[in-house]
């Protein structure tokens, strides 16, 4: 983002309706939010950002191209602070910063940025239960596992793993469920298919044939 606000000084002079201050004010705006961006300082660009924004929208149509480009870049910093929260495994934040993201990008009609941080949020439940299983918490593993499958369905590898933590937790019959489903979606590792097409699952030493 480091040449985006080039050209704004140059539209809103030739419109002719901006007072000099304005304009002055949007562009140092503009710049110290793309500083602070630069920097990691997300909170210090999004209200840089957020001011330049509504100056922008004040000056009518002359400010309109550069308050599109004030909310596309919104939208970008809010992405980039949650991957930046995921990379640090700060789930929680993680997760509460791509709501926020989630909502500033339908708030500004940024379908492409919208999706992108939808997309993330099964990963971030899945880097949480994976955090959980390491770390021997099996309901918080448990509880991240189940979110993944509520939102990716698809996903064998997070039925897979809530297996492992309900039979690492004593519920062998919900850690059967759960490896049927990794069985039905995927090669699961410790599944043998049966001729009749079901599963022979180990569990905790025990073998438990899934119908």
């Amino acid at each position: 983002m480091k040449k985006i606000f080039s050209f704004f000084a140059a539209a809103l002079m030739a419109a002719g309706v901006a007072t000099a201050q304005d304009i002055n004010k949007a562009i140092e705006l503009a710049n110290n939010g793309n500083e602070a961006f630069q920097m990691g300082e997300y909170q210090l660009a999004v209200d840089a950002f957020t001011q330049s924004l509504a100056i922008a929208e004040g000056l009518g149509e002359a400010g309109a191209e550069h308050a599109n480009t004030c909310k596309t870049a919104l939208g970008a910093i809010y992405l980039a602070n949650s991957k930046n929260l995921i990379k640090a495994s700060d789930f929680a934040g993680a997760l509460a910063k791509l709501d926020e993201t989630i909502a500033v990008a339908g708030k500004y009609g940024l379908t492409d940025i919208a999706e992108d941080a939808k997309s993330l949020i099964p990963n971030v439940y899945m880097a949480q239960g994976n955090a959980a299983l390491k770390a021997k918490d099996m309901a918080g593993a448990i509880a991240a596992y189940t979110k993944v499958t509520e939102l990716n369905p698809a996903n064998g590898d997070a039925y897979l793993r809530l297996g492992r933590a309900l039979a690492a937790s004593g519920k062998v019959e919900e850690a059967v469920a759960a490896y049927a489903g990794a069985a039905y979606l995927m090669a699961a590792p410790g599944a043998l298919e049966l001729p009749d097409g079901n599963y022979i699952v180990d569990i905790a030493g025990n073998t438990v044939n899934i119908t």
